[in-house]
C-alpha cells in the first residue's frame, strides 16, 4: 500500500493472475507511492496478468511485482521464473519514479507479451519513467522474451538525465525481443553502465545485443529516420564486459539512433550476424559514427551477415533510378527494362525484401501500364503490378 514498509523473507508466492477487471491493480506483489518492500530468500514463479484489461491501473504492467511512482524495493537471492505480462514486465515493471536495487536476483523465463499497443517490453523488467534508481548486481537474466516489443532482459525508457542506472557482474544469457535490444533496450537520455558482465545468445530484430535511440520508433527498415544526427541522447557504457554469439535481422550486435553505445573497453567473444544489414551495427539514418565506440580489442570471429553491410548498416537512404525510358513513346510500345537501386548510409546496395517499390503516374487516366515487376538484385522474389 501507499507510504508502507513490508519485509519478506524466505517466501514462495506462485501462480497469482488477474482477469478482467477482477482487481483494480497489476497481479502479484504491488508496491505503492513511498512504501518501501525488502524481499529475501524468496521464489515468485508463474504470476500473471495476462488477462488484464486496458482500463484497469497499470493494466499488464509487471507479470509478478509492480512497482509504483516513489517505491523503493530490495530484492535479495530472489527467484523470478515463467512469469507473464500482458504488456511489459514479465517480471517486474516501474512506473514513475523509484528505487530498485537487486543483489543476487534470478530471472528465468519471463515473458512480456506487448499488449494495449505498448512498445515498451522488457521479457523481465521494464522500467518506464523519471528520476529512477537502479542497481542490479550478481544477477542473472536467462530465455526472457519480449513477444512483440523491446528488452529481452531489460527496457529502459526514461526521461531526463537525472537517472542512476548500473548493472555489475551479471550475465544476460538467451533472452529475445520481438522488438530492439535482445538483451537491452534504452530510450530516452538516460546512461546505463554496465560493468564486468557478460552477455551471451541474445537475440532480436534491431540490435542483438544491445539497442540504444533517442526517442520510441516505429521500427521500418525503409521508413526509420533519426531527427537530428547531431543532438544529445542516451547512452551505454560497457565496461570489461564480454559479448559473444549475438543475432539480429539488422545489426547482430548494436542498434543506435540518436543515442550512443560506447563499446570500448567491452570484449566481443564470440559471433556477431544480422540476417539483412549490419552484421555487427545497424543505425537508423541519417546517421552518425560517433553512435558507436567500437571495442578496443578486435573479435575473433569477424561480423557476418546475409544481405549487406558486414559491419555496419543504415536504414535506406538513398535511390538510383536506371530507367531507359524514351523521350516520346506509342501506346502499346514497351518501355524497356530498368532497375531501381537502393543504398544505404554508407552506399551499400541494400538487400532487404522488405523494401518495397511503389510506382505513381501524375496523370493517370492518360496512362496505363502493364507487365511491371520489381525484383531483387539476384533475382530471387519479384512482385508484378
Amino acid at each position: 500500500r501507499d507510504g508502507g514498509a513490508l519485509t519478506l523473507d524466505g517466501v514462495s508466492i506462485y501462480g497469482t493472475s488477474q482477469a478482467h477487471f477482477s482487481l483494480p491493480y497489476p497481479s502479484g506483489i504491488f508496491v505503492g507511492s513511498s512504501a518501501v518492500l525488502t524481499l529475501r530468500n524468496a521464489t515468485v514463479a508463474e504470476c500473471s496478468n495476462a488477462e488484464a484489461a486496458p482500463q484497469q491501473a497499470l493494466a499488464g504492467h509487471g507479470g509478478a511485482l509492480t512497482l509504483h511512482s516513489g517505491a523503493v524495493v530490495d530484492l535479495v537471492h530472489v527467484v523470478f521464473r515463467a512469469n507473464t505480462a500482458a504488456s511489459s514486465g514479465g517480471a517486474l515493471a516501474v512506473s514513475g519514479s523509484a528505487a530498485l536495487h537487486l543483489d543476487s536476483v534470478t530471472f528465468d523465463a519471463n515473458t512480456a507479451l506487448g499488449a494495449f499497443g505498448s512498445g515498451i517490453g522488457g521479457g523481465a523488467i521494464a522500467i518506464s519513467g523519471f528520476d529512477v534508481s537502479l542497481a542490479i548486481t550478481a544477477s542473472t537474466f536467462s530465455a526472457n522474451l519480449a513477444t512483440a516489443s523491446s528488452g529481452g532482459a531489460l527496457s529502459l525508457a526514461l526521461t531526463g538525465s537525472a537517472n542512476t542506472l548500473r548493472v555489475t557482474n551479471s550475465t544476460l544469457l538467451g533472452n529475445t525481443a520481438g522488438g530492439m535490444g535482445g538483451g537491452v533496450a534504452l530510450v530516452g537520455l538516460a546512461t546505463l553502465d554496465i560493468v564486468s558482465s557478460s552477455l551471451d545468445g541474445n537475440s532480436a530484430v534491431w540490435g542483438g545485443a544491445i539497442a540504444a535511440t533517442r526517442t520510441a520508433l516505429v521500427l521500418s527498415a525503409r521508413s526509420m529516420y533519426g531527427t537530428d544526427s547531431t543532438a544529445p541522447g542516451g547512452r551505454v557504457a560497457l565496461l570489461n564486459t564480454g559479448i559473444a554469439n549475438s543475432f539480429a535481422d539488422y545489426g547482430g550486435t548494436f542498434f543506435a539512433c540518436e543515442s550512443t553505445i560506447d563499446a570500448e573497453h567491452a570484449v566481443i567473444t564470440g559471433s556477431s550476424h544480422a540476417a539483412v544489414g549490419g552484421g555487427f551495427a545497424f543505425f537508423c539514418f541519417p546517421h552518425n559514427d560517433a553512435w558507436l565506440a567500437d571495442p578496443l580489442t578486435a573479435s575473433p570471429s569477424p561480423p557476418t551477415t546475409a544481405g549487406y553491410g558486414p559491419n555496419r548498416a543504415t536504414s535506406t537512404a538513398s535511390l538510383a533510378l536506371e530507367l531507359p525510358v524514351p523521350s516520346s513513346v506509342m501506346s502499346g510500345v514497351a518501355f524497356g527494362a530498368g532497375a531501381v537501386a537502393v543504398y544505404d548510409g554508407y552506399g551499400a546496395l541494400v538487400r532487404d525484401n522488405s523494401i518495397a517499390l511503389a510506382p505513381t503516374v501524375d496523370q493517370p487516366t492518360a496512362f496505363a501500364a502493364a507487365g511491371i515487376e520489381a525484383g531483387g538484385v539476384d533475382g530471387s522474389w519479384f512482385q508484378p503490378f
